[in-house]
């Protein structure tokens, strides 16, 4: 039986974890213990922006919007951001987010830009 050197496993399964990490990012994640913001509204537009939220930003950017991983806050990004930028940045990434563009129909983006963009 071979055995491989302590550095190489090491270097594995730290390439394994991070894998597993950002493959998580843009799933699920399955539900969470506490709410998502706007979870109970009973408008159909929210409500759609909220489970594609769910389904896709979630495991990033947290239940509240709170950001789970470093520069992901958004709870405040519509008196940041204009509804273009929210957009773009949706369609288009950066700074370490994937982006959405082949993932989401316009309908689909269009929804989180406009429920994000309430986000003040």
């Amino acid at each position: 039986m071979h055995k491989f050197p302590t550095k190489w496993a090491v270097h594995a399964l730290t390439a394994a974890a991070l894998a597993v990490m950002l493959a998580a990012c843009g799933t699920s994640g399955g539900k969470s213990a506490q709410p998502v913001v706007d979870e109970d509204s009973t408008d159909p537009n929210v409500i759609a922006a909220v489970e594609l939220y769910k389904k896709n930003c979630m495991v990033c950017h947290g239940p509240q919007l709170e950001g789970t991983m470093a520069n992901t806050k958004m709870d405040t990004v519509g008196a940041t951001l204009t509804p273009d930028q929210i957009k773009n940045k949706i369609m288009n990434g950066g700074n370490g987010m994937i982006a959405y563009k082949d993932r989401l129909s316009e309908e689909e983006i269009k929804l989180l830009t406009d429920w994000l963009a309430t986000k003040k």
